[in-house]
């Protein structure tokens, strides 16, 4: 009997451990515990492996659409703005060492713009003089009127953007072409046949890519011209936006020896071994020298040479570097929210990972699964978040400003796709590591103990969301706050009152060509020709021509000084000069301060006049009357020009531009080959855009009419950069503001379901609804204050790189900051308002059941 007895408690005791998992006791224990061992240990990496994680994700398909959802649409953000930041700031220019180019400009004496344009003569003596350069070429903007060619197929003359430059472009640049050559030095003579090299747009566009296109002539303003070469695809000239004619100067000795207009860029290529601060010794050397052969006009200018990258995109680097950090602001609120649903799916799974834990699963382990499962997400959304980016590139170039250069190259491309992994895989990582850490804290006799109520790791949890709930506030107002400081400092730019009067104005440029148009005179008829026409057309108040548009983005200036006054050599003032025919000012409504307009008799073989600005007139005559006094633009070796009338200050270059000195001639006395029509109406501009050509043809049918635009359009224009800045920074705000309200539902919802059993028992140990409903808001509201005071110190910093985009706005304005902080109250009360209606609900009997 005993016997019976003692192997029936020997059996039992080995049942018992193999339930357990034990090995027997037995022969081959060892090996049958090693085989265990292995098992498990298979079973735990298997767990990890991401071919399983993306089988457990697709078992949670609404979390699973959720985290790729969010982090396609933070990734996709980063990966465009990426997109932009590489074709802009990083990739080279596609020219023979382009680190060896560099930019030439001139400063003025005691001025504040230091890279200003040059004059022929200056560039010359630097082109002979220096010894630091292997080449340099001089540039200018051009217009060109390409005639109809019944073989291109087009039925109507073009205007086409250009550029002329000297010789020495196609050395400097080192640019490969696609067919033919660049032109010779020979060829940029005066008298010389005029030959021309096209882009390979225009050759693809108005000549269908024929390979025999070298050699054969276009009409190019009127005058037959040679096509010598065609740019290679991906030529974009660094110093213009549009290039789809290069042709030579051809200028002659007096076109050379203009010192005093400054009109032109430069573009050198350096000498091998020699440095940019080199260069700029070697060149002052040059501009002090004709400082001393011509003091009257040059005295205090020098040179200034810049690296060509930084010239070209030294203006859009502070935008898009901001635009980089905007957009890693809205992702980071987005991996919180991601963060925050993984806390939640760590909760539920818990029990799971308490059971691994105990049966051998290392903690470094448990972390691993956890993180594969996010970095599987992260993937998922990056490869979403690329093609995203991939479809918004193909449309930037007609969403972003063209200011900013080189935004047509913007796309996807090796680089790109590379900070996409990146960014997606640090995304995944910052996302899944709390909860990942979080969740392989479980422990198996807690979780079987207290549930989720009370336990270490859901304490743990609840301060991991805390931490979510303020990041995400802290970032919001970070963004908020920037998008509110655009949007402020827009609004002031737009109620800056230009000096002149764009409503009801329609514009319309043309240019005049020189074998038809050779003269003052015969420019002269022209104009008043179409004028008179357009006069008489119904619907017309005024119409007028000048040469510049204000904010039309051209200009030229140079030195001009004070009949019977002393050159004050080292303060010599320098002005904006512009021509205009009769009826322009009342056209453009540019108003009248003192004595008269330019009029029709204002014409060759008159007296020199000139209407001059009001900051003119304040800077020279203060106290008298300037009607009457002479002003000699390019100095005292210049002409003489009566002054007959004071107008009003214009802003020509910019809205934000100060008041300069402006000089009105009359076309009429001088003759003009190229400039604006301007055409006041009684109603909507654009119904006089068809009149406009139509005039316009009647007196000259060869002639092409471009940028037809109302007068708005081009002050709308001038502003672009900064409504773009402003409205993209305004939507990345409102996506993390609406993230951040996703987000604190999300953390307060969750925090509501961990606390219910406390809720439960306070209200059935007397505590009221409200007491709940306090405590829930409550704690949002001292989450937010921390997040906000984060935030608010971070804006502060961050806003040092936001200063130099905003206008007469400061980036601790009290408005802005204090608005954007009751926002954030509001919004965070609102998000957490329906969890804490819900806590008032727990049934306080079932509560006590459960426990």
């Amino acid at each position: 009997m005993c016997s019976t007895a003692a192997s029936s408690r020997r059996r039992s005791r080995r049942s018992d451990r193999r339930s357990l998992g034990a090995a027997p006791t037995t022969g081959g224990s060892r090996r049958w515990a090693a085989l265990r061992v292995s098992r498990r240990t298979e079973s735990t990496h298997d767990h990890g492996s991401p071919a399983r994680r993306a089988r457990a994700l697709l078992r949670s398909p609404a979390y699973t659409l959720a985290a790729v959802a969010t982090f396609a649409i933070g990734i996709g953000a980063n990966a465009t703005v990426f997109g932009v930041v590489n074709a802009v700031l990083l990739r080279a220019f596609p020219f023979h060492e382009p680190e060896r180019l560099v930019a030439l400009y001139e400063y003025a004496p005691r001025g504040k713009d230091d890279r200003m344009p040059l004059s022929a003569a200056n560039f010359r003596d630097w082109r002979d003089g220096s010894h630091a350069f292997a080449s340099m070429a001089l540039v200018t903007d051009a217009a060109f009127t390409l005639r109809s060619d019944p073989s291109s197929g087009a039925s109507e003359p073009e205007r086409i953007s250009g550029a002329r430059a000297s010789a020495g472009l196609w050395q400097t640049l080192g640019a490969p072409l696609a067919l033919g050559r660049g032109y010779t030095a020979d060829e940029d003579l005066p008298g010389a046949a005029p030959v021309a090299v096209i882009s390979h747009s225009l050759w693809q566009r108005r000549f269908g890519g024929d390979r025999g296109i070298v050699g054969r002539t276009m009409t190019l303003n009127d005058a037959p011209t040679t096509i010598v070469g065609v740019l290679s695809p991906d030529f974009r000239f660094p110093l213009a936006q549009s290039t789809d004619v290069v042709m030579p100067f051809r200028w002659d000795e007096k076109t050379w020896n203009r010192r005093g207009n400054h009109f032109a860029s430069a573009v050198a290529r350096l000498r091998p071994g020699v440095t940019v601060s080199a260069a700029q010794a070697d060149l002052q050397t040059i501009a002090d020298r004709i400082a001393r052969d011509y003091p009257e006009m040059q005295k205090g200018w020098g040179a200034r040479v810049v690296p060509l990258h930084e010239a070209v995109v030294s203006g859009a680097r502070s935008m898009l570097l901001l635009l980089m950090g905007a957009v890693g602001a809205v992702l980071l609120i987005g991996c919180a929210n991601v963060a925050n649903l993984t806390l939640a799916r760590v909760a539920a799974k818990q029990r799971a990972t308490a059971v691994r834990a105990a049966i051998g699963a290392g903690r470094a382990e448990l972390v691993r699964q956890h993180l594969a499962e996010s970095v599987v997400l992260g993937i998922a959304g990056g490869a979403a978040g690329l093609a995203l980016a991939s479809l918004i590139s193909r449309a930037l170039p007609s969403l972003v400003p063209t200011e900013i250069p080189r935004i047509s190259d913007a796309g996807v491309d090796w680089r790109v796709a590379a900070f996409t992994f990146a960014v997606s895989v640090a995304a995944s990582v910052i996302a899944g590591l709390v909860p990942a850490w979080q969740g392989s804290r479980a422990d198996l006799a807690e979780v079987l103990r207290d549930g989720n109520k009370g336990s270490t790791a859901g304490a743990a949890r609840a301060r991991s969301r805390d931490m979510l709930f303020v990041a995400e506030v802290a970032l919001s107002l970070l963004l908020l706050a920037g998008a509110g400081l655009a949007l402020k400092s827009f609004a002031k730019l737009l109620a800056i009152q230009p000096g002149f009067a764009p409503e009801r104005v329609l514009v319309g440029r043309v240019q005049l060509p020189r074998l038809r148009y050779a003269d003052s005179l015969a420019q002269t008829r022209f104009w008043d020709a179409a004028l008179q026409r357009l006069r008489e057309t119904p619907g017309v108040r005024a119409a007028g021509a000048t040469s510049f548009l204000p904010l039309g983005g051209d200009e030229a200036y140079g030195a001009y000084g004070i009949r019977g006054r002393p050159v004050d050599v080292e303060h010599r003032m320098m002005a904006q000069f512009q021509f205009a025919t009769d009826g322009y000012f009342d056209a453009m409504g540019i108003p009248l301060r003192r004595g008269r307009v330019l009029s029709t008799d204002d014409r060759a073989g008159t007296p020199l006049v000139a209407v001059v600005n009001e900051a003119l007139a304040q800077a020279h005559f203060p106290g008298e009357d300037p009607i009457g006094q002479e002003v000699q633009p390019f100095g005292e070796e210049g002409p003489a020009f009566r002054i007959v009338g004071i107008v009003g200050n214009v802003k020509h270059r910019a809205l934000t531009d100060s008041l300069r000195p402006q000089i009105y001639f009359p076309s009429r006395q001088l003759g003009s080959d190229a400039g604006w029509f301007v055409v006041r109406g009684t109603g909507s501009p654009e119904t006089l855009a068809g009149a406009l050509r139509r005039e316009v043809h009647a007196v000259d049918p060869t002639l092409a009419i471009a940028d037809v635009q109302p007068m708005r359009g081009v002050v709308a224009t001038s502003v672009a950069r900064q409504r773009f800045l402003a409205q993209l920074l305004g939507g990345f705000a409102v996506s993390a503001l609406v993230l951040a309200l996703v987000g604190i539902y999300g953390v307060v919802a969750n925090t509501v379901v961990q606390r219910s059993g406390e809720f439960g028992i306070r209200v059935a140990l007397g505590a009221t609804r409200g007491d709940v409903q306090r405590d829930v808001l409550g704690g949002s509201l001292a989450r937010t204050a921390l997040g906000l005071a984060i935030g608010l110190g971070g804006a502060l910093v961050a806003g040092r790189a936001l200063a130099t985009q905003l206008y007469d706005v400061r980036i601790t304005d009290p408005v802005v900051l204090g608005g954007i902080a009751v926002l954030l109250v509001a919004a965070a009360l609102l998000a957490s308002w329906v969890p804490a209606r819900r806590a008032t609900r727990v049934d306080p009997m079932r509560v006590l059941r459960s426990e």
